[in-house]
């Protein structure tokens, strides 16, 4: 697994910092914006890009691939049948008679697929018993897939993943956000928080390479 860390500066400056100790590195990139949000924009659009890369190399290798979230803009003139996995329902996407029936899923189970906008097909699937006390919402989550692949496409994915997702639910003894997330996304954090390292001393590092970056200049 490679991790890789970008420093990101705003209004077009760009300045490459050296290795810090501890095996800091960096990525020096910019943004002509010099509005708040567009170095994080242009950091989720990267990650965005990554993660589509990923999907058409290993579906080249037979897999199919599932992402933690909503398919968002990698999902725009894509054959490739990938899956959105969403664990959060903030908004309605079905009638209200359609809506009020996915509570009533058993595990396994999954409703039609439906068009969302004219960009995606989606249904939803109950993953896993969260137990008496859990909302009725708990343990669903609606699965993406692009509406680039067609129809028969989009279903055929969609079985697929529904077929085996509810295998990977978590258990609520290991998980508090059980049973939606997933096992092995589970692990997955685990394992990147760990090669990631402490946000604190990550900061502190880039900190340090932008105050030696000056020191220098000034010393020039």
């Amino acid at each position: 697994m490679e991790i890789r860390r970008a420093v990101i500066f705003s209004g077009g400056e760009q300045v490459r910092l050296h290795p810090h100790p501890g095996g800091w590195r960096w990525t020096a990139l910019s943004v002509d914006s010099e509005e708040p949000h567009a170095a994080s924009q242009h950091l989720q659009r990267l990650m965005r890009d990554t993660e589509a890369a990923i999907a058409d190399r290993l579906f080249a290798e037979g897999w199919l691939v599932v992402f933690d979230g909503p398919l968002h803009s990698i999902r725009r003139s894509r054959t490739t049948p990938v899956v959105g996995y969403v664990k959060t329902h903030h908004r309605r996407t079905l009638a209200v008679e359609h809506w009020q029936v996915v509570p009533g899923l058993l595990v396994g189970e999954r409703t039609s697929i439906f068009a969302m906008k004219d960009d995606r097909y989606a249904c939803y699937i109950r993953v896993g018993d969260p137990g008496p006390w859990a909302g009725p919402w708990a343990g669903i989550a609606r699965l993406e897939v692009p509406a680039s692949s067609g129809s028969a496409q989009a279903i055929a994915t969609v079985d697929r993943a529904a077929s085996w997702l509810p295998t990977f639910a978590s258990a609520p003894h290991r998980d508090a956000r059980a049973p939606v997330n997933l096992a092995p996304v589970a692990r997955l954090e685990q394992h990147l928080h760990h090669l990631i390292g402490d946000s604190r001393l990550a900061l502190r590092a880039v900190r340090e390479a932008v105050m030696q970056h000056n020191r220098d200049e000034e010393a020039v």
